[in-house]
């Protein structure tokens, strides 16, 4: 990761994305409980676990390294983008600080045609300023919704999940470590359980979250490879630039 510096980028810009090809080979994103119900209209919604951190995460392909919401021309084909895309090509600095770029992504002399500048006049520009904050108002958000995946996880209420029925091929393995809802053991939570939830995020917006994560689950359904070798033509037609990543962000 390449985080962003006065002394290392002073003269130096970046390029606004005109559609989402960046995006090609990411396959699990990591989203907020505020998204979770749009983006589960449309896309299957899990939970994992990455090192101490629990977090909600929107499925995009079948296995990691696809992404079926990216067309050839790199237009996105459902209804709402995850928030952590928008602000391509910079995420969070480890310490949410300031900015980074993207795995991959090389800026440019700034004042060359479509480049933007990073800095004007030592600080940081005002779009990446208004993007920073955005980006830290996210990463704000998805922490508050760890604690919740983290208070049913304690209580044994997340259970491992895959996609049912994906064919594994000797270039694609399944996702591991993902995790979905126990309904029966919710519904089994007596009164000073929902209290001491209600304490981390109120419960209806907890009971929203989670009604719409399961709901989410049958949409893959639509990632079902019945034939490695057809699956992967379709992937490749949406896909035609795949190349071996781990797909998450």
């Amino acid at each position: 990761m390449t985080i962003l510096s006065l002394n290392a980028h002073r003269n130096l810009g970046w390029r606004p994305a005109q559609a989402y090809g960046f995006a090609r080979n990411l396959s699990l994103v990591p989203i907020t409980a505020d998204e979770l119900p749009r983006l589960a209209k449309d896309m299957t919604v899990a939970f994992r676990k990455q090192g101490n951190q629990w977090q909600a995460v929107t499925l995009l392909g079948p296995m990691p390294g696809l992404n079926l919401q990216v067309q050839a021309d790199g237009c996105w084909s459902g209804r709402f983008v995850p928030g952590v895309l928008l602000s391509y090509p910079f995420q969070l600095s480890p310490d949410c600080t300031t900015l980074a770029f993207w795995p991959d992504y090389t800026p440019e002399i700034a004042g060359i045609k479509g480049v933007e500048p990073l800095f004007v006049d030592g600080q940081l520009s005002t779009v990446l300023a208004a993007a920073l904050a955005f980006l830290q108002v996210q990463q704000q958000a998805m922490n508050r919704l760890g604690l919740v995946l983290s208070w049913l996880a304690q209580r044994n209420l997340l259970q491992a999940w895959q996609i049912p029925e994906v064919v594994e091929t000797p270039h694609l393995a399944r996702y591991t470590g993902l995790f979905a809802v126990d309904r029966n053991r919710l519904e089994a939570l007596d009164e000073a359980d929902w209290f001491a939830l209600h304490r981390i995020m109120p419960v209806s917006t907890v009971l929203t979250v989670v009604n719409a994560h399961l709901s989410s689950l049958d949409h893959a359904r639509v990632f079902n490879l019945h034939s490695s070798d057809m699956g992967l033509a379709s992937v490749r037609h949406i896909n035609p630039d795949m190349r071996p990543r781990d797909g998450e962000l």
